[in-house]
């Protein structure tokens, strides 16, 4: 089959060939803290203690999205949508941090970087349930310069597989919160930060307009991967990725998909991309920028299948001035040798490379990371989640400081299985 690849691509692609399979370990040293108070560990245990206990969410969620969007200066972590044991979602949680790494007080402060999320507070609802959906960050061009965007597209309403999308622009949020953000928070012994009182206008649980529609995808999907391409150089299948956001595979009734499109918001219009390798749902996405490469990690498919040792269908990628996906190197996630329900992010304090969190393997729920080395091509161990999770979301921070774990699912660690705890995955 021909593959047209740019030669840097072509370049990158053989150097992964004879790195197929990471066998050493992590020389970085990693701290968590997570909202249970339990300390998570590197592989070869060496951790130290952190301070802040992390606040719960104010509802166990899984199969959402998280994103961060900047008013005035000051990062918001928005979690939006996924389902519990009631259904699909339609509500939002915004949380703040503390302080930041440029802030004196926080530098200063021998725990940097380990300064906290504030509780959460009930953030401006979806126009609809939605759960098991896709969240991309991006940035939008306007009259005043970029603003920050979220973009929330497919999942499911509970019955029915969607095809609808929404955003939330930093403007949107910054009016939102002038309107109805006034909270109050208190401390809970030996627990976590939680809203004591939130006193927001009575009118913000009646009101959706602060999210906005944009157009249907070509195609209804739940379980998809996405990400935004602010960060790679446009080619020919998508001429400018200012804005832009890829959607990838996901579930049409019980149809695992490969197909793949991208939204572009200068036309409001979905376009059609290259089908990736692998058909699959719950799969994880990112954006590797110093590589130019869309990665696509995991997922479950009809035609996923690993043969022999070879599990390099795992991972596949796109450079959008390709016009083909190609597998890449992969790892060995145990159990059935899938790995679906994970969440992949920025790895935290590093210009480049990839951090994997969790998901099941076919055989057991994960609390493992690995972490992408895009010099080596190469996905390393990386420190071990106090609590196994699947279908968690995820964010590092925009400052690369830190990582934080939301919600997922784990059958034996609550109740219902939904995991209301977070987790944060720092260097020390």
């Amino acid at each position: 089959v021909a593959r047209t690849v740019t030669a840097e691509t072509a370049s990158h692609l053989a150097r992964a060939a004879v790195n197929v399979l990471a066998t050493s370990s992590s020389e970085d040293s990693f701290c968590g803290a997570s909202s249970n108070g339990r300390t998570t560990h590197t592989p070869d245990n060496n951790y130290a203690p952190c301070f802040p206990v992390l606040p719960r969410l104010i509802e166990a969620r899984s199969g959402a999205g998280a994103g961060c969007l900047c008013v005035d200066g000051k990062h918001h972590l928005i979690l939006v949508g996924g389902y519990a044991r009631k259904g699909c979602l339609v509500s939002v949680e915004v949380h703040t941090r503390s302080g930041s790494s440029s802030d004196p007080a926080v530098t200063d402060n021998p725990q940097f970087p380990y300064y906290s999320l504030d509780a959460a507070m009930p953030g401006p609802r979806l126009s609809k349930p939605r759960g098991r959906l896709a969240l991309a960050h991006s940035f939008c061009s306007t009259t005043d310069g970029l603003l920050d965007v979220l973009y929330v597209c497919g999942g499911s309403n509970g019955s029915v597989d969607l095809n609808t999308a929404e955003r939330l622009t930093s403007s949107a949020l910054s009016d939102w919160l002038a309107e109805h953000a006034e909270r109050v928070t208190e401390v809970v012994p030996n627990s976590s930060l939680r809203n004591s009182s939130t006193t927001i206008n009575s009118g913000c649980h009646q009101q959706a307009a602060v999210w906005q529609p944009i157009a249907r995808m070509n195609q209804a999907r739940s379980s998809p991967a996405a990400t935004g391409l602010d960060d790679l150089t446009a080619g020919t299948l998508v001429t400018s990725t200012r804005g832009s956001m890829l959607v990838a595979g996901g579930l049409a009734g019980a149809v695992a998909l490969s197909s793949v499109e991208a939204y572009i918001p200068e036309r409001d219009q979905w376009i059609q991309l290259p089908d990736m390798c692998t058909s699959r749902y719950e799969a994880a996405c990112a954006t590797l920028g110093s590589k130019n490469l869309v990665l696509v990690v995991g997922g479950d498919g009809s035609s996923f299948r690993r043969h022999d040792n070879n599990n390099d269908a795992l991972v596949e990628a796109l450079d959008p001035r390709c016009s083909n996906w190609i597998p890449l190197p992969s790892f060995n996630p145990g159990g059935h040798g899938k790995l679906r329900g994970a969440a992949l992010v920025h790895r935290p304090a590093t210009e480049d490379g990839l951090l994997l969190i969790a998901g099941f393997n076919g055989q057991d729920t994960l609390n493992r990371t690995w972490l992408f080395d895009p010099t080596a091509w190469q996905w390393l161990p990386g420190p071990f989640l106090s609590t196994a999770r699947t279908n968690p979301c995820a964010i590092t921070w925009p400052d690369r400081s830190a990582t934080f774990v939301l919600g997922g699912f784990n059958g034996t660690a609550s109740a219902t299985g939904f995991l209301d705890s977070i987790e944060m995955i720092s260097y020390v």
